[in-house]
């Protein structure tokens, strides 16, 4: 297994995001603490370009002051795990916790487990979520044919949003708890509100 421990408040300086990371089969990111008023557009990016990986653990984490979204893993391994735990995410009006680009269309799974976030007061709108699934896909043709999302499971174990345990999904409404946002790339933000095209969610 391969470890990366990022410590406290230390500081990269790149214009896009604080962090872009390749990771190996099985790696563990901990300790992360990006809540700095400079600390970017997407505070931690996994996997952007070449690589996939099978086990990807994040927690013990902390995230606020960034202006897109706090994670984003764009590809995993077939029948991959990604595990977030133990993580904190203070967001933005328009800012998710977590994006998932499936750029390789695998089957994957999604554990997240005692983890909080919240938003502003004035926080609504088709932004507002703890999850954004968004992919690469340019046409409507390519979005039905693809479906990057159907075959991923999501668990949700002990996730609260302004202290409060999140229960259900309150997809479309737009508000402040709506938990995810399903959207596609290039084609001017459209909201997918077909459900053969969601990810399998369980709570408790």
């Amino acid at each position: 297994m391969y470890e990366i421990y990022l410590g406290i408040k230390r500081k990269w300086s790149i214009s896009r995001i604080s962090r872009e990371i390749e990771v190996s089969a099985t790696t563990v990111l901990r300790e992360i603490k990006r809540t700095g008023a400079t600390d970017g557009y997407n505070p931690l990016e996994i996997n952007l370009r070449n690589v996939v990986s099978k086990n990807v653990t994040v927690k013990n984490c902390k995230f606020a002051k960034f202006t897109n979204n706090a994670m984003t893993v764009f590809g995993m391994a077939e029948g991959g795990v990604l595990n977030i735990e133990n993580c904190t995410f203070d967001l933005a009006k328009t800012s998710e916790a977590v994006r998932i680009s499936n750029k390789t269309n695998t089957k994957f799974t999604i554990n997240v487990k005692d983890c909080s976030y919240t938003y502003p007061s004035d926080a609504t709108g088709q932004w507002v979520g703890f999850f954004l699934f968004e992919d690469y896909t340019s046409t409507a043709a390519e979005v039905n044919t693809a479906m990057q999302f159907k075959n991923l499971t999501i668990n949700v174990d002990n996730v609260t949003f302004d202290g409060a345990k999140v229960t259900e999904l309150n997809l479309f409404s737009g508000a402040r708890n709506q938990f995810a946002c399903m959207c596609y790339d290039n084609l001017q933000g459209l909201i997918v509100t077909d459900a053969t095209h969601f990810p399998t969610f369980t709570f408790k």
